[in-house]
């Protein structure tokens, strides 16, 4: 094991220090230890200051280390989580610079690796301060300067006043290729970039022949061409990684274009889709409107046949109450009713079919499933019941006297959208409707009327009375009815 001490001094900010850099087999890293208070706090915030960020609190001693790509895993398991981490400049490029935790686990860390790019090297050669193509080219101009410094200096010796002088040829010829060498492995280095042969090639041929021409038959046009080699794998690794970035860019260009021509078709198909769910908010709960539009299940609304059940709830003696108060009065009872109701809906599940003033219509099964629809409706019916009643107290201190009915019956209908563009609805029709709606005109203030079929579905889950056989109008034969009190244990009450 070797140790080597290099101190030179080195200014950051207005921080003058020394550094140290150190080898020890395989691992290569390079330590600046700051002692004592201010010299930390000075270094801390130039480091911050390059990083974009607000200067930590200054610490009595802090190690600040580039270290290599390769550690031991006990080192990578001791280091904090990434949002405790922050950007750094090491002297050789920059990293992540670990916090201090007083055992020496905080330094400098490599960058993230972004697998499956082109790019993966180069971050690594930024990360120990080796630019793309800087070894190739630092070999070649090196390895020439050793072949050809001395013609030059003997050149330049009159002009200059200097003396030439002799070069040990041996040393001469062993830097020479010594140079080339470099050059090859920074080839090998630059191919995990751009994944090319060809440079690495050229670059193994150049040093081939500059060694064999050195030591077995020499000859100045031989080394001449071995070095336009050496040169031209240089240039040509440079080259190829700029047209690997120009395939890139252009491949980006291609996806920005395809992007932008799509861009006005993708606005319109969204705008569409925001038209359509604000068409089925007005009908549906939002929670179902929105499940309608994201799996794209539209078609439900598309007219069918099924079984429901059908509510009609209705304000009783409110005509006679429009007449007696102002319209705004009026405006002012509706939008509490139904700003009420609708959100008790919205919490049952249940479908919107029709509303007109003191008029309402939910069913329940449709265009969702659900598994007992009628009783769903009596859940609700009973609590339009309690919510009505807790909003005419307040109505009565007006001198508001109005009831509320409900009418609850179940059997098949047909459903589908009905209207036309820019104004449509999501309704049913069949003699359930009929039923429901006359259930409804026919019940006593807070009373709920359903019919025989919709009790049969509910049987021990609710309570009810017989109410006698009903002649309604529209509906070809009397109907069995029966007035619904409270829902029993079975029913959730």
């Amino acid at each position: 094991m070797t140790l080597t001490h290099l101190f030179s001094p080195l200014r950051v900010g207005s921080v003058e220090f020394k550094n140290r850099i150190f080898s020890t087999g395989h691992q290569t890293g390079l330590v600046v230890v700051s002692m004592g208070h201010e010299r930390n706090a000075g270094l801390e915030a130039a480091l911050a200051d390059y990083a974009g960020e607000a200067p930590p609190p200054p610490r009595s001693a802090t190690a600040w280390c580039h270290a290599p790509s390769r550690r031991p895993s006990s080192r990578r398991s001791r280091w904090p989580p990434r949002s405790e981490r922050r950007m750094g400049l090491g002297l050789f490029g920059r990293g992540w610079y670990l916090p201090d935790d007083g055992n020496g686990a905080g330094g400098m860390a490599e960058p993230e690796r972004i697998e499956g790019t082109d790019t993966n090297a180069a971050v690594e050669d930024e990360q120990r301060g080796l630019p793309f193509g800087f070894l190739a080219y630092l070999g070649v101009t090196v390895s020439l300067v050793f072949c050809y410094g001395q013609v030059l200096i003997g050149l330049l010796a009159p002009l200059t006043g200097l003396a030439a002088f002799a070069f040990n040829p041996d040393l001469q010829a062993v830097l020479m290729w010594s140079f080339a060498l470099v050059t090859v492995v920074g080839l090998i280095r630059d191919r995990k970039t751009h994944g090319k042969n060809l440079p690495l090639i050229a670059g193994i041929v150049a040093l081939a022949v500059i060694v064999g021409t050195l030591y077995t038959f020499y000859h100045v046009l031989i080394l001449v061409l071995g070095y336009i080699f050496l040169v031209a794998s240089a240039f040509l690794n440079q080259n190829v990684m700029l047209g690997n970035l120009n395939r890139d860019v252009a491949a980006q260009a291609r996806r920005l274009n395809e992007l932008n021509s799509t861009l006005e078709q993708r606005v319109e198909s969204q705008v569409d889709e925001i038209e359509r769910l604000a068409r089925l908010k007005r009908f549906l709960a939002p929670e179902v409107a929105d499940l309608i539009t994201s799996e794209g299940t539209e078609s439900l609304l598309d007219s069918h046949r099924r079984y429901i059940a059908c509510l009609f709830c209705d304000i009783r003696d409110f005509t006679p109450l429009s007449e007696n108060i102002e319209p705004e009065e009026v405006m002012g009872v509706l939008q509490t009713y139904h700003r009420r109701l609708g959100k008790l809906i919205a919490v049952q599940g249940g479908t919107i079919g029709y509303r007109a003033g003191d008029g309402l219509m939910v069913f329940f099964n449709d265009p969702l499933p659900c598994d007992e629809p009628v009783l769903e409706a009596a859940k609700l019916a009973i609590a339009i019941r309690r919510a009505f009643d807790e909003m005419r107290q307040d109505w009565e201190k007006r001198g508001y006297k109005i009831g509320l009915g409900i009418g609850i019956a179940s059997g098949y209908a047909t459903l589908g959208v009905v209207g036309y563009e820019g104004r449509i609805d999501y309704t049913a029709f069949g003699n359930v409707v009929n039923v429901a709606a006359r259930l409804c005109d026919r019940a006593a203030d807070r009373q709920i009327l359903i019919n025989q079929r919709a009790l049969a579905d509910v049987d021990g889950k609710v309570e009810a009375e017989a109410y006698g056989s009903l002649d309604l109008k529209g509906v070809g034969k009397e109907v069995e009815t029966f007035s619904l009190t409270c829902l029993t244990a079975g029913g959730g009450a």
